[in-house]
């Protein structure tokens, strides 16, 4: 190729490239007034760059994929350098990018180490292309969408391969000719083009060994009855196709969803650090929220006010750069509980909408159109898909490129609740029990501590100091199943010596549901007032940790709360009851169970990533084996209560707790032992539904608080 011909096509694929990627910078920031930020925790930061990006850790889910994406992207890495080389081969004939220069003389150089990389990382990308068509043509799954882009692009991939293994073996075949037969050396020296063709190879020598370039060897072979002329003019073609083909997919990049190639890592990059599940306030106080949504309603534009997400501009630039770094990879729906139960909801397809509707009113956002804004539920998006979702993170969980869909959710759902009123009325209901007694269930705040009866537990505001404050939490202080867990937590503090306490009617509903059904104001008024209370005893030196039963609790207590001022040590249960059984504190004298399974509750494993000491407590147990249910740990199966749906009816027959205990069930174990009150009332909920399955089964659920009194219990 000549030095003009590449400067001209470097020009226009750099200008388009160039254009469309200023185009999408200005969608990112059309009508936002967030900047992206990422240059704190610098060294948390580059950790999770290298392990989720570089090494891309959550590939590993599916080991097959992602050992063909591996071979992709470490093989794209590896070629990026052999196309600079052959751009550089149009200018000067023998470029060879300094060190990445083969030796004839040193058989360990590092060009010659780096030819027999590039060859395997060439075979390794067509494996992969082979991988990735068989998946969508033999095994389709249903995670991925079928498309023509698709095809398109791994078509563009394998050509791009092959076209580079036909040129090596072409110009191979061309250097042994010139080396073994004159009649060939006089037609390749004799024209100049032929020359400067065959120039790089030269220093290469001959023909490759087959273990060093199996492919090159491989189309050697094929190719070894043709003529230097053919050798010469195939050899060209799949130069010249290789090196297009490389632009032409630099510029499809901007407008598919290979897009992630370019923002992937950037998006990694920018996410929040330190703050898995905690949802972006929408003001500092709830006063300042109701100012806020007061003079948004002055205005009169309820239905598209700026409160939580009602049109696609109200996405920030992080939130858009992510709609574009989405791979389209069906991860998340394939894990979502919500879809896997035939819900509404798809955290895919909701992501590809929004995308879509960016896109389609990108003219009025940068301002080349005054056509008027859609709102986003329900002309784009069904209302009903974000009632369906239960915040459980499985998602984000599996998503390999960071993509936050809880805070688009919730953003979603404070717009429809704060300023459409359009909440499910079961929600309604909780929200008023919450704003009048403290609690969802709408019980009177004086029965809050009632469930503590008989078993001399102090209150905080009767005591000079304790260890523990326990923050009972509304589901074992109201729920009949609850308190079960409540008892016993209160039994296992006084055998091992903790000195704690109560709030009793003091305590008030930490707001977590309010938050993630999108009631933000009813959160931040339930935590301002919990924050004050907490203030105030932690001032007085009251209390030194807080423990909980609830991980909802525990996560709201110790992060949610952390936006607004407000640093508490809590612990959770599972956590305080394996360090004191190493210490000795408890001893287990009694066989509970010979067999158990562990349900991994999701704001346990997922939101605060606490899943070995639970384990450790009942491998403590005497004569007990674990089993582990197919998803466990961080890829557990949520049993349906989060994000509010414990006040929700589900939408259709296919329950998520039955879905789960039948999942439980396989294991055949004994005992189901969980870690959150709102699970163990679930899955024993979910017994009665399953009817004679659940009954004949033996299958029993309880906290571990409840099987570990059980075992450390005096014997009658």
């Amino acid at each position: 190729m000549s030095p003009g011909l590449m400067s001209f096509l470097l020009a226009i694929a750099a200008s388009c490239f160039a254009y469309q990627l200023d185009q999408k910078r200005r969608l990112l920031f059309a009508k936002s007034d967030l900047r992206l930020g990422g240059f704190t925790d610098f060294s948390k930061r580059l950790k999770r760059f290298t392990i989720d990006g570089l090494l891309q850790r959550k590939l590993h889910n599916y080991p097959a994929a992602g050992l063909a994406h591996h071979a992709l992207f470490f093989g794209f890495i590896v070629l990026l350098v052999r196309t600079l080389l052959l751009v550089g081969r149009a200018y000067d004939p023998k470029c060879q990018l300094f060190w990445f220069a083969p030796s004839r003389n040193h058989v360990w150089a590092f060009g010659n180490l780096y030819q027999i990389l590039r060859e395997y990382c060439t075979l390794g990308v067509l494996a992969a292309v082979g991988y990735f068509a068989c998946l969508r043509m033999r095994h389709h799954q249903k995670r991925l969408t079928q498309s023509r882009e698709a095809w398109l692009i791994l078509a563009i991939i394998a050509t791009m391969m092959l076209a580079d293994l036909t040129y090596e073996a072409c110009g191979s075949l061309l250097v042994n000719a010139l080396e073994h037969d004159a009649g060939a050396s006089r037609v390749i020296l004799g024209a100049g083009f032929a020359a400067r063709f065959v120039a790089p190879f030269q220093a290469q020598g001959g023909l490759v060994s087959a273990w060093a370039a199996p492919g090159t060897s491989f189309f050697s072979i094929v190719l070894c009855t043709l003529s230097p002329r053919w050798l010469i003019a195939l050899g060209t073609t799949t130069y010249f196709a290789h090196v297009t083909l490389v632009l032409a997919f630099l510029n499809l990049l901007p407008n598919s969803k290979h897009f992630h190639i370019l923002l992937a890592l950037p998006n990694l990059w920018l996410n929040r650090i330190g703050s898995d599940g905690v949802v972006e306030p929408l003001a500092a106080s709830a006063e300042q929220l109701l100012a806020k949504v007061d003079a948004l309603m002055v205005e009169g534009n309820i239905e598209n006010a700026a409160i939580g997400i009602a049109q696609i501009e109200h996405l920030d630039a992080k939130k858009r750069l992510e709609l574009f770094a989405c791979t389209e990879c069906g991860r998340c729906s394939e894990h979502c509980p919500a879809t896997r139960t035939g819900k509404s909801l798809s955290p895919k397809l909701l992501t590809l909408a929004m995308r879509e509707q960016l896109k389609s009113e990108a003219p009025r956002l940068l301002g080349k159109s005054q056509t008027p804004p859609s709102s986003l539920v329900p002309q784009v998006l069904d209302p009903r898909a974000l009632w369906a979702c239960t915040t459980c993170r499985a998602c984000e969980e599996q998503c390999p490129v960071g993509v936050n869909y809880l805070d688009s959710i919730v953003g979603l759902r404070r717009n429809l609740v704060l300023m459409r009123g359009e909440a499910p009325p079961a929600l309604h209901r909780a929200f008023d029990g919450m704003e009048r007694n403290f609690n969802p269930w709408n019980f009177p705040k004086s029965e809050r501590g009632k469930w503590a009866n008989g078993l001399d537990v102090p209150l905080l505001s009767e005591v000079e100091h304790v260890d523990y404050l326990y923050w009972v939490g509304c589901a074992a202080s109201y729920d009949e199943r609850g308190k079960s867990i409540a008892r016993a937590m209160a039994r296992l503090m006084k055998r091992a010596g903790a000195s704690f306490a109560i709030l009793g009617a003091e305590e008030r509903c930490t707001g977590d549901s309010a938050r993630r059904a999108g009631n933000e104001l009813l959160f931040l008024q339930l935590a301002e007032q919990n924050i004050e209370l907490l203030n105030r005893y932690q001032s007085q030196h009251k209390f030194s940790e807080i423990v909980t039963t609830c991980p909802h609790c525990l996560h709201t207590l110790s992060r949610e709360y952390r936006d607004l001022g407000a640093n508490f040590a809590v612990v959770h249960h599972s956590v305080l009851l394996s360090q004191w059984l190493k210490e000795g504190r408890l001893q287990p004298n009694r066989a509970v169970a010979q067999s158990a399974v562990f349900h991994d509750p999701c704001t346990l494993a997922r939101y605060a990533g606490i899943t070995r000491e639970p384990r450790a407590v009942l491998s403590a147990l005497p004569n007990i084996q674990l089993r582990e249910p197919l998803h466990h740990r961080r890829n557990t199966l949520c049993c349906g209560a989060g994000g509010a749906q414990m006040w929700l009816e589900e939408q259709n027959q296919h329950r998520m707790h039955v879905a789960r205990a039948k999942e439980l069930l396989d294991t055949e174990a004994e005992q189901v032992v969980s870690g959150c009150p709102f699970c163990a009332t679930m899955l024993t909920d979910a017994l009665g539904d399953l009817g004679p399955l659940g009954n004949s089964s033996g299958f029993r659920v309880r906290d571990l608080a409840e099987l570990l009194d059980m075992a450390t219990a005096e014997a009658p």
